[in-house]
């Protein structure tokens, strides 16, 4: 990712970053628990006073379940076409994610279908349609209004998401706090979010088969797929909601600065 220069420094880099850690003392807030791991694994370990998991929040009051008509009729989207949606900045050239999968993906779903249309929205990037014959791939540009990506999620049948990497990306929040039911790779942070089976479904990393199939069942279940929204909503509001993570925080800088402050007066005691 970065441009070439003249003398390789990491090696040097690191070890003076690591005498810093040293003697350093930090308070560390990660997203999810895979991250912490990272965290402890690395060499910012011996600097780590305490470490908590605090998930991300997201903003119920933006994200949340909508009328799937009245979205698609805002964003002129068809009222017919099944539908499924992918968030992504730069979801094609982001290395991160996982567009190919979602690609195959959208094309296995179709060639399920041959008598509906079927729609993939991929929302943060730009370009030319792909047609298939009963649907294709639409791109969508980022969006800097909440309310319209809320009214995307709304619009859709089924969030799908297909990444290498992702830490607790808040584009599956956003999904299950809008009460759609996600399907997703099994990667990193995101099992943290789903869970299997009630609010979604997770696949193996890069397997476009596994997520074709969850799709079709969710797709061809009406009663299961609104089941599993309804309960995705439940749980984004319960676990993942944005008051929650503010006041996680606040209550966690009070001990910080309460601790800080009695071990000063010790200290000035003795």
């Amino acid at each position: 990712i970065y441009p070439a220069i003249a003398r390789d420094a990491t090696a040097a880099n690191w070890k003076r970053k690591r005498d810093i850690y040293r003697e350093s003392r930090v308070y560390v807030a990660t997203p999810s628990r895979w991250l912490m791991r990272q965290v402890e694994q690395s060499i910012l370990a011996p600097a780590v006073v305490e470490g908590r998991v605090i998930p991300n929040g997201v903003d119920s009051t933006v994200y949340k379940p909508g009328s799937r008509q009245q979205a698609r009729e805002a964003l002129g989207l068809s009222q017919q076409d099944m539908m499924l949606l992918f968030v992504a900045n730069a979801a094609r050239s982001n290395v991160f994610k996982d567009y190919r999968t979602i690609e195959q993906c959208a094309r296995q779903v179709a060639a399920q279908y041959s008598n509906s249309r079927i729609t993939v929205i991929v929302l943060g990037d730009q370009g030319d349609p792909i047609l298939y014959k009963n649907g294709g791939i639409q791109f969508v540009p980022f969006q800097r209004d909440k309310r319209i990506t809320a009214q995307y999620y709304q619009a859709t049948d089924v969030y799908v998401h297909a990444a290498k990497s992702d830490t607790f990306p808040n584009t599956v929040l956003e999904a299950l706090a809008c009460g759609r039911p996600v399907v997703a790779t099994a990667i990193d942070g995101i099992p943290e979010q789903i869970e299997e089976g009630r609010s979604g479904f997770l696949v193996s990393a890069g397997d476009a088969d596994a997520m074709t199939g969850r799709v079709i069942q969710l797709l061809s279940n009406e009663p299961l797929r609104t089941s599993m929204g309804t309960t995705a909503a439940a749980i984004a509001s319960r676990s993942f909601g944005i008051h929650r993570q503010v006041q996680s925080y606040l209550g966690w800088y009070e001990q910080i600065l309460s601790s800080s402050q009695l071990s000063g007066r010790n200290a000035h005691a003795c």
